[in-house]
């Protein structure tokens, strides 16, 4: 919208800021007239400035939102008079465990309280029970009195009800009751929970006294000496969030005279009888806000049955309450729902309502009025509209940086302005821009809005009515006064609004606590605060997601990858087989056959390592290969480190060459669309020469080491071949994946669980074929079986078959001609690592979602262009340092997509690249520690449990070789991928 003509935007300025000064400074000197007159003021110069016509007043001014407020003040009036209050009161001292306990139970009753009877309403009801259970305990008041007051508006976000820019943003928003409480109530939950958290912590040495250490000088306050509320908790609800300095004296520890005053006229009026007693007002009311039952006064001229009669009408009460409250959720119609809940209450009472109806802030439904007129006149003038127009390209919902300078915008604007006018100043304008991006984009800007909104009012004393009212109430307390001071309340305030108004961001938060716990039982699987594993903690990173409302369920049902999951089940299956083929056997023995020498057995296991981790991924070498490495070291009386080394980093370069070879490489082989033979043929080069590499430096590092004859052998050590048998499958060892040696009790009970499978040992009942049995001497001929069938899965892979459909196919032939029940085959698979990925795909998935992958991408994507030297670098080190932190799984699937989707605004070559820099960065950066990949851990727990040739390879002595062959092999392979 354009700038208004140029008289009309400077009479509407001038309106407008008449308006503000009267809201925030009530009681200005040269116009002490309030702000409802105030706000009537605004709203009738902006028609006689003909900013806007009459007919545009009248149609500003929003029926439902004053219906809706109406109606919630009545509401309010009825259950105080049934003791609502009073019970909750009584709950924050019922068995308390002492001052933090206390801080915990003012915060969850004040949030509870606020969000169904508004935050304005729960502090003038409960401001001297809490001051009087601190005074009888001989705490100090002001951390429970600031517990009442940020609770109260904390919790007052949760529904449309709460407070009054949660009405104005609900009947604007046409979001429902329902929608709005789950929206808002997990940032507000987080948030009473960090602001008692941080209460406790600032204030933890006020906090620790013991709950029976009393004031003995001070005089203990009987329930009876409690004053009773003279006024109705709604009219004090007019006071919306503001900064009026008017309610500050000189000097900042005392209130200013102008609210006490207002605070006496309220009281005047309602108790025009000026009587100090606890009594029934006029219309019937029992004033409730005293700590003792009101019934104790008056039982005794009260019959039985008027105490029954008396009983039952609360009763009536709270199920109309809760009849509107269930009204609401079921998503009727909000203010008509109101309107027909006090309508009801009224109609009970069976008596004049004028009393009551008396009762009602109308003060509060003028100023309403007249700041929806003068709002509608300043939007009219297009200054609102201009200012928006240049902030709207920085503000955007959809990235975090965008709800940073939102959230920025709207606290200060509420600090300002006060949070109603901001609301209707930027409530129209922030839903517009974001329904661009999409609708559920749009509701969340409106709960931005109303979270930021409504915690800002926590930053300072005078930032919201509850403020002042907790203030107030706790000064004019008769024998329990007590002075809530600016300074004692900003210091507070300001750490604690800045941290609350980071639960905007409460998806991005509770994201990252559940992408945290994943990580951390991925990396330390039996940490000792929740020794669970790998397995259930991906499970559990992946509901959490759900719990938290990051993913819906049928989104974490999406980001399961039944390719991927389908490939990695035919290739275990497949290892299983081969193993029982001897597969590994023999290539164990090609290690020692014709040796010439230590360098040359370098060399062999660099080779034989890596074509097998290839063909049959990396962790079923190394299981596989690491005690006949030990054995023939022993044997040569050879140091076995370098060997080790050797097996293990290999098996990780080997790993790239294939979709095959890695978890990792099946992500993105079916994420990229790249086929078996080009991903061979793209990476073949750089694993061949990172191999060449890595060999040469173990031998360069080591030669002093291998430098040892070839018939000095140990005779204490005998060496047969076929002596080597391994009672489980390398399979089940595939989900080690970046991990600590604490897998060391878990490598056991895999053994213990497969050794009770001895139908699978190499000693089978041999296989049958229509009734004829093959005896030993023909399980050649079911081995041959065996490698055709893998060599054809091989082949149809090279050829561009559907790699998860021809890896299960394979499976399947080998069950059909192994001819028996394949359970016990099928028993040997890694279920856990087939549910770690599920589990990995849903939590990775709600990551993305939070925005932080995503941002941190944008900040990194100019400096990681992929055809830039300088890019690739950069790209490398960030894979490299995010494979060793996250893993290389979650790496693959946090960065593929990002740094493919980069590339291919190059060119589709470009595209390609990435994904095989990906591949091939994230697999060897397994080697920079033992604990980078599952291949160096499962290499290290071998070759420490081996009888009689145990050795151990520590973290050290790894790190030593680890981070030069890191270093080396990978830039050799980014500058070969990158030609």
């Amino acid at each position: 919208m354009a700038l208004a003509a140029t008289y009309k935007v400077v009479l509407g300025s001038i309106a407008f800021a008449v308006f503000w000064v009267l809201a925030v400074f009530p009681a200005v000197p040269l116009l002490p007239i309030g702000r409802t007159a105030g706000s009537l003021l605004g709203a009738m110069l902006m028609v006689l400035f003909r900013v806007i016509t009459p007919d545009e007043a009248y149609a500003a001014i929003d029926l439902p939102i004053l219906g809706l407020l109406f109606g919630t003040m009545v509401v309010s009036v009825y259950l105080e008079r049934a003791d609502m209050f009073k019970y909750l009161g009584k709950l924050l001292s019922w068995k308390s465990k002492g001052a933090k306990d206390l801080i915990c139970r003012i915060c969850l009753v004040s949030a509870i309280s606020s969000a169904f009877f508004t935050n304005d309403t729960s502090c003038v009801i409960l401001t001297e029970f809490v001051l009087k259970i601190a005074r009888q305990h001989n705490l100090p008041p002001h951390p429970f009195l600031l517990a009442l007051a940020s609770s109260a508006n904390i919790g007052s976000s949760a529904t449309p009800i709460g407070n009054p820019q949660n009405l104005v943003i609900a009947v604007q928003s046409k979001i429902s009751f329902g929608d709005f409480l789950v929206g808002v109530l997990p940032a507000m939950l987080v948030g009473v929970s960090v602001n008692a958290l941080i209460l406790i912590i600032m204030y933890w040495r006020l906090l620790s006294v013991h709950k029976d250490e009393e004031d003995g000088t001070g005089e203990i306050v009987g329930e009876d000496d409690v004053s009773s509320h003279r006024f109705s908790p709604a009219t004090m609800s007019h006071i919306s969030a503001s900064n009026s300095m008017d309610h500050v004296q000189s000097s900042p520890n005392n209130i200013n005279g102008s609210l006490a005053t207002h605070l006496d006229s309220l009281r005047n009026r309602v108790n025009s009888g000026g009587q100090l007693e606890i009594q029934r007002s006029p219309c019937g009311s029992i004033d409730s806000n005293d700590i003792s039952p009101p019934a104790q006064f008056s039982e005794e001229k009260e019959s039985k049955t008027e105490h029954w009669k008396n009983k039952m009408w609360k009763l009536c009460v709270y199920l109309v309450t809760i009849g509107m409250l269930v009204a609401l959720l079921m998503g009727l119609n909000m203010s008509w729902t109101a309107i027909t809940a006090s309508l009801a209450l009224v109609v009970l009472d069976f008596k004049d309502a004028r009393p009551c109806l008396e009762k009602v802030s109308y003060s509060l439904l003028i100023f309403f009025c007249g700041m929806f007129i003068t709002v509608e006149g300043f939007n009219k003038t297009g200054i609102p509209s201009t200012i928006w127009n240049f902030m709207e390209p920085h503000a955007k919902v959809d990235r975090v940086s965008g709800i940073a300078v939102l959230a920025v915008v709207i606290l200060l604007l509420s600090n300002v302005a006060s949070n109603v006018p901001t609301v209707l100043l930027l409530g129209g304008r922030v839903a517009a821009s974001a329904a661009a991006i999409s609708a559920s984009e749009e509701k969340k800007a409106w709960l931005i809005l109303a979270w930021v909104s409504t915690v800002a009012g926590n930053l300072s004393l005078l930032g919201s009515a509850a403020n002042l009212i907790v203030c107030e109430q706790a000064r004019r307390a008769p024998h329990l006064g007590y002075t809530l001071s600016f300074w004692n309340h900003l210091k507070f305030g300001v750490p604690s609004t800045l941290i609350m108004s980071m639960a905007a961001y409460v998806k991005l938060i509770l994201g990252s606590v559940a992408f945290s716990i994943f990580w951390v039982l991925a990396v330390f699987p039996t940490v000792p605060l929740l020794p669970i594993g790998r397995a259930a903690g991906s499970l559990l990173g992946g509901i959490l997601m759900v719990i938290f409302q990051i993913l819906t369920v049928d989104q974490a049902y999406q980001a399961i990858d039944l390719s991927i999951l389908v490939l990695l089940f035919g290739t275990m299956v497949v290892s299983g087989y081969l193993e029982r083929a001897d597969a590994f056997k023999y290539l164990g023995k090609l290690l020692t056959w014709k040796s010439k020498g230590a360098k040359d057995l370098i060399c062999r296991i660099c080779l034989i390592s890596a074509i097998s981790s290839a063909l049959f991924t990396n962790d079923t070498s190394c299981m596989v290969l690491t005690e006949f490495v030990l054995k023939i070291a022993r044997q040569n009386n050879l140091p076995p480190q370098p060997f080790l080394l050797a097996l293990a980093s290999s098996a990780n370069i080997g790993s790239t060459a294939t979709p095959i070879g890695n978890p990792q490489n099946l992500v993105i082989a079916t994420q990229s669309g790249v086929s078996f033979g080009e991903f061979l043929i793209g990476i073949l080069p750089a694993t061949v020469l990172g191999l060449v590499c890595n060999a040469l430096l173990l031998i360069f590092m080591y030669g002093d080491l291998l430098s040892v004859k070839k018939g000095q052998q140990d005779s204490t050590v005998a060496f047969n071949g076929d002596g080597v048998d391994h009672q489980f499958s390398p399979a089940t060892m595939s989900h080690v994946e970046t991990t600590n040696v604490d897998s060391v009790h878990h490598h056991e009970s895999l053994r213990n669980r497969v050794n009770s499978k001895q139908a699978m040992g190499a000693a089978e009942v041999p296989w049958s074929l229509n009734g004829a049995y093959w005896d030993h001497s023909n399980q050649k001929l079911w081995k041959s079986c065996v490698y055709i069938v893998v060599v054809g899965m091989l082949v149809s892979l090279l050829m561009g078959f559907n790699m998860s459909g021809t890896a299960i196919t394979a499976a399947l032939a080998l069950m059909i001609l192994d001819f028996k029940d394949a359970v016990p085959c099928l028993e040997k698979v890694s279920y856990s690592l087939l549910i770690f990925f599920c589990g990995m795909f849903v939590t990775v998935q709600g990551f993305n979602k939070t925005g932080i992958p995503s941002a941190l991408w944008e900040l990194m994507e100019p400096y990681a262009k992929i055809d830039e030297i300088s890019g690739i670098a950069v790209l490398a080190l960030v894979i490299l340092v995010l494979s060793n932190l996250v893993s290389n799984v979650p790496t693959v699937l946090l960065l593929g997509a990002r740094m493919a989707a980069s590339a291919a605004l190059i060119s589709t070559a470009y595209e390609k690249k990435a994904w095989l820099i990906l591949a091939w960065v994230s697999t060897v950066a397994g080697n920079l520690s033992l604990l980078g990949s599952a291949a160096n851990l499962i290499v290290c727990e071998q070759a420490s449990r081996v009888p009689d040739l145990g050795y151990t390879l520590t973290f050290w002595n790894h790190l030593k070789f680890g981070v030069p062959s890191t270093i080396l092999v990978t830039a050799i392979g980014l500058l070969l991928l990158k030609s």
